[in-house]
């Protein structure tokens, strides 16, 4: 059993951490079938600054997606759109965090209700079917303008919709890279890749080679401080930055004077910010990024010599030795901990994990991105190895994997909700009631969640059982 947890962990770990597994995980052209014989539906009545959060579908009222329409919103006027993809199907989130920039920039954002991380290609196919088409009818849509974006698993699913024949215009990808290899012609024009420095996939984003010399200046990286997670509104916005840009040099939008001086003087303020931090790398990626949106639109004089000369900088220069030789032991370390799965036993991973957290709390900013990195991709192999075991009703695995993901990630809500579920299959019910409460105190919020596991059948009428489950809903 060691042996087959050891080679599935394997496999787990290179799926989401390797950039040619992860592309091997999405087909070429994922065919997103239009329906141009449907009936005349009439469009939804909103007002500026609508936010809704659920919207059904037209064709499957199963599914649903939540929209937000900026403040500039005219139902006579189509507009830009940008599709969100969150991997817990939270379709409100990126649209909370992000709805002050669609009013700048005047942007219809739109998050899917049903796509998660667990879900079946079949069912993500007919989730991106029945969104595109339902948006197009029901919201003013600028058809030469409909972006795709999304955050770990939601990227991976963004990608999917980009790389159909929905002609995606671009991607903005956070926390997971994309199928490279495949992006060799347009649409998508235009693709953002996002991560924090403390992201476990950070080396899918930064190690993308584009190979079409047409495309090598349209694939852009953001980093920033941060780990696994949706990016803070401040990165996000550099997106639309590029986004807004692209479409002018794309001819997508005319030229307006008023734009390009608010593009050009936005990156000049996120540049002098960077240069007050001093972390050389964003400063560099910042003016690269901008030298390549702006280029032919504003002067960009100052800002090329500036360029230039931080790429001289003997401090730039090193920062860069030093980041690969963090890449280099991030790669060794993470294979060293893929063979030490179903090895060794679970006080050995105590150890382990606080050997870990101390030299996190003790290591330089760049080190202990590093090693959040490692952390996080042990915790995102213990997710996937738990759910497969629970699927497979594989008691040692499911013991094994939940006592791992405990310790490796701690504050993580699936981590306790997914030991309960453990619990429950062996109707220890003092230890459901132990790991649900972890999960309620670190925010779990989904009591429909739980009255539909069958792992809580027999507890469904308990009135502990619901007070716990119920106690964030008050």
């Amino acid at each position: 059993m060691k042996n087959l947890i050891c080679v599935l962990f394997t496999l787990i770990i290179l799926a989401a951490c390797g950039q040619k597994n992860v592309n091997s995980a999405l087909e070429t052209k994922q065919e997103i079938k239009s329906d141009s014989a449907s009936k005349v539906i009439s469009k939804l009545k909103l007002n500026p600054g609508d936010f809704i959060q659920r919207v059904n579908c037209i064709s499957n009222e199963n599914l649903s997606f939540a929209v937000y329409v900026p403040k500039g919103y005219s139902s006579d006027r189509k507009m830009p759109s940008l599709f969100l993809f969150d991997p817990h199907s939270d379709g409100s989130l990126p649209l909370k965090l992000y709805r002050d920039l669609a009013d700048e920039y005047g942007y219809i954002l739109i998050g899917s209700n049903d796509s998660k991380n667990g879900n079946s290609r079949e069912l993500t196919s007919q989730i991106l079917n029945s969104i595109l088409k339902s948006a197009y009818q029901l919201l003013p849509l600028d058809s030469q303008r409909i972006y795709a974006g999304g955050f770990s698993g939601g990227a991976r699913v963004a990608s999917m919709l980009a790389f159909s024949s929905a002609k995606i215009q671009g991607l903005i990808t956070c926390g997971a890279g994309f199928p490279q290899e495949i992006w060799t012609k347009m649409p998508p024009s235009f693709i953002i890749g996002i991560a924090g420095d403390g992201d476990m996939n950070l080396n899918e984003i930064t190690s993308i080679k584009v190979q079409d010399p047409n495309l090598k200046n349209r694939y852009q990286i953001i980093r920033f401080d941060g780990k696994h997670e949706w990016p803070p509104m401040a990165i996000f916005e550099q997106a639309f930055l590029a986004l807004e840009a692209i479409a002018i040099h794309d001819e997508l939008i005319p030229k307006n004077a008023n734009l390009i001086k608010h593009l050009n003087e936005t990156y000049q303020s996120y540049a002098d910010s960077l240069t007050v931090s001093g972390n050389s790398l964003y400063e560099a990626g910042l003016y690269d990024r901008w030298i390549n949106s702006m280029d032919n639109l504003a002067d960009l004089t100052v800002a090329k010599n500036t360029y230039k000369d931080l790429l001289k900088k003997g401090s730039y220069k090193q920062a860069l030795i030093d980041e690969q030789a963090l890449f280099l032991e991030e790669q060794r370390r993470r294979e060293f901990c893929v063979n030490a799965i179903g090895k060794q036993d679970t006080i050995w991973w105590d150890q382990q994990m606080k050997n870990l957290q101390y030299e996190i709390k003790t290591s330089s900013i760049p080190r202990k991105n590093m090693l959040s990195r490692i952390s996080g991709s042990l915790s995102l192999g213990c997710f996937m190895n738990l759910n497969q075991a629970l699927g497979g009703n594989q008691r040692d695995a499911m013991e094994y994997f939940s006592h791992l993901y405990r310790l490796i990630d701690p504050t993580n809500v699936e981590a306790w909700y997914l030991s309960a579920e453990v619990a429950g299959k062996k109707t220890d019910y003092p230890q459901v009631y132990n790991y649900l409460s972890r999960a309620v105190s670190l925010g779990f919020n989904d009591p429909n969640r739980a009255h539909s596991d069958p792992s809580f059948s027999m507890m469904m009428s308990d009135p502990e059982f619901n007070q716990i489950i119920n106690r964030n809903t008050k």
